[in-house]
């Protein structure tokens, strides 16, 4: 019996062993949850009195707890095994929300608090209003002083355009992306373009304009969004002949989404897919130069007059990105925030507009993107 018992607590101890063996060292990014993973931390030494002291102390605890937390082994087996237990629940995981349908949300707290919005909590104060607008005109400022025209984008919320297929009765209020455009001065209203409004009006429930497993626009909704673009485009440049592109659509399905990966799952409900494209062909009008998504895209029109754009992006454009290539002339694609480092790569290569988008969960960093 004592034999029996000590090999029972040596397999136990064994077990209870092996995500520490068989810890992750080597990822940097997650690419299913599409974020960086922890880093082992380390000691900051500072000198003082005489003494070196470690500066960040307090920090090293839940530092490592991150670490841990984010590198176990069979991380990924384990959270799938979870998550397919935990189906049936509204909330998956603490950053996804279970919608009607087979809905899936994504909410994670860290990142933009996505269920904070929808309970219309995470409101700006006036002051970061103030500082959100400020920081929006004095790069618009800049770009007038250097012939350049500029928008900014700002990608809806999927809960937003779809609010019921959301669990939870959502409050009346207004939102934080409403207190901005409710704030907005005459001078920036064909500056910021929030196309909550026509998306809402032209979605349906047959073919829907986001996907229902993943956290982003489809084709559908991001041809919306290119409509609001498109005449925008017109005024901004109303002596250059746009061409009328004539579309048509295709509609696939599966059951995948960056939600359902995420969740480390197999597959999860079903994703509408509408394939939008022109008539002639993506290709009767532009070619890549360079796709390396996220990392930079570069466009060339067959249309040489058409204007030169840069574009600030995050994932959310992917989908815009074939309609705007058809607009001008060459676009350069990049994936990061439109900042004063970027000055002096704007002025090298001369467009004559930039466009930045920035998906509205995050835009909570705008009052803080200070440009000077």
């Amino acid at each position: 019996m004592k034999k029996l018992n000590l090999l029972f607590i040596c397999c136990f101890l064994i077990i209870i062993s092996l995500p520490l063996i068989f810890m992750d060292h080597e990822t940097t990014v997650s690419e299913k949850e599409n974020r960086v993973l922890a880093v082992l931390p380390k000691l900051l030494l500072k000198e003082r009195d005489g003494k070196i002291e470690i500066e960040n102390i307090r920090d090293i605890p839940q530092s490592f707890d991150n670490y841990i937390n984010d590198r176990f082994g069979f991380r990924n087996s384990i959270i799938s095994l979870v998550n397919n237990f935990n189906k049936t629940s509204k909330i998956i995981d603490g950053h996804v929300v279970k919608g009607k349908d087979n809905w899936l949300f994504y909410s994670r707290p860290d990142d933009g608090n996505n269920i904070g919005d929808f309970f219309k909590v995470n409101l700006f104060t006036d002051a970061e209003i103030e500082q959100f607008i400020e920081n929006i005109r004095k790069r618009l400022e800049w770009c007038n002083k250097n012939n350049i025209k500029f928008i900014f984008l700002i990608a809806p919320n999927k809960h937003n355009v779809y609010p019921e297929y959301y669990p939870f009765v959502r409050p009346k209020g207004i939102t934080r992306t409403g207190q901005v455009m409710a704030h907005l001065p005459i001078d920036l209203k064909d500056t910021i373009i929030y196309p909550l409004d026509y998306i809402t009006k032209n979605k349906t429930h047959d073919i829907p304009l986001y996907f229902e497993t993943d956290t982003h626009w489809n084709m559908g909704g991001a041809y919306c969004a290119f409509q609001i673009l498109s005449n925008h485009f017109k005024q901004l440049f109303p002596d250059i002949n746009f061409q009328e592109i004539q579309f048509i659509t295709d509609i696939g399905f599966d059951s995948s989404g960056d939600i359902v990966k995420m969740l480390n799952l197999e597959n999860y409900g079903k994703r509408t897919i509408p394939n939008i494209r022109p008539v002639a062909g993506w290709d009767s009008y532009y070619e890549y130069i360079k796709n390396e998504g996220k990392n930079g895209i570069i466009t060339n029109n067959n249309d040489q007059l058409l204007p030169k754009a840069i574009i600030f992006r995050d994932s959310f454009f992917s989908a815009l990105e074939p309609f705007v290539s058809t607009q001008f002339s060459s676009v350069e694609y990049n994936g990061r925030w439109f900042n004063e480092a970027d000055k002096n790569y704007i002025l090298e290569n001369k467009p004559d507009i930039i466009i930045w988008e920035v998906v509205e969960r995050s835009i909570s960093g705008i009052p803080y993107s200070i440009w000077n």
